[in-house]
């Protein structure tokens, strides 16, 4: 057995202890990041085999926009808001385009005035030539208005919209009356628009489980849509409501 004497062994021991502090040490110390930086966004998709970027998570539908915001409601998504609400007096719909939204809304038996920037250019016959967000008063009856705003190519459609809301909601307060809106699911979670949700006479949300078709109809829709709702009567919680 070989031998090792107390100061040889004293030695041995102090250098474990050096290296196990040490390991110890290098255990506990936080990796350094500056030596190991992030990969970029090119790099992962290079490692991932030249994957191109999905247009749809960049916000572009990939389709060409269609001039003067025409986007016209299928049937079926009037025909979801009437089966959910009813309205008081005569409705406005001051973008009625084609008439898309003003047939079912005659059909259900309600009168409807209607009106268009184009006037009746856009196909709806008895569309009054006239610019919504110009108007300083109601039409004779009205007490509602109901829409799908525009989509403003300058603006991806958000500029219109809360042009649109904030407007209707003005002209309908001195006879305590209705606005609804055809918009994204999320339009009501955006910040600068806080003042327009959650509290009176904001009434209602109903969400639309499947989703409008607005291009190719072979093609998937992006995007869940949903009726908001204003009634100056309102006092209570707003309602949400799901629609298949």
């Amino acid at each position: 057995m070989a031998y090792c004497d107390r100061d040889d062994f004293a030695g041995v021991l102090g250098v474990r202890r050096r290296e196990r502090s040490a390991r110890s040490a290098d255990r506990r110390r936080p990796p350094d990041r500056r030596s190991a930086p992030l990969p970029h966004g090119d790099d992962v998709m290079k490692a991932n085999g030249g994957l191109s970027r999905d247009p749809a998570m960049l916000g572009t539908s990939g389709y060409a926009l269609r001039p003067n915001g025409q986007y016209f409601t299928p049937t079926w998504v009037t025909e979801a808001l009437l089966s959910r609400v009813g309205f008081r007096g005569v409705i406005w719909e001051p973008a009625a385009g084609a008439g898309d939204m003003v047939k079912p809304l005659r059909v259900a038996g309600y009168r409807v005035f209607a009106s268009e920037l184009h006037g009746p250019d856009l196909g709806c016959a008895d569309a009054v030539r006239l610019d919504f967000l110009e108007a300083h008063s109601l039409p004779d009856g009205v007490q509602s208005i109901v829409t799908n705003p525009p989509y403003d190519e300058r603006s991806g459609g958000r500029k219109w919209q809360q042009e649109f809301i904030e407007q209707a909601l003005r002209l309908t307060q001195p006879v305590a009356g209705m606005v609804v809106m055809l918009g994204r699911c999320e339009y009501d979670l955006g910040k600068t628009r806080a003042h327009l949700f959650g509290v009176p006479p904001h009434a209602g949300k109903i969400a639309l489980r499947e989703r409008p078709v607005w291009f190719d109809p072979r093609q998937a829709p992006r995007h869940n849509f949903a009726w908001f709702i204003w009634d100056w009567r309102h006092a209570g919680p707003v309602a949400i409501a799901y629609v298949s």
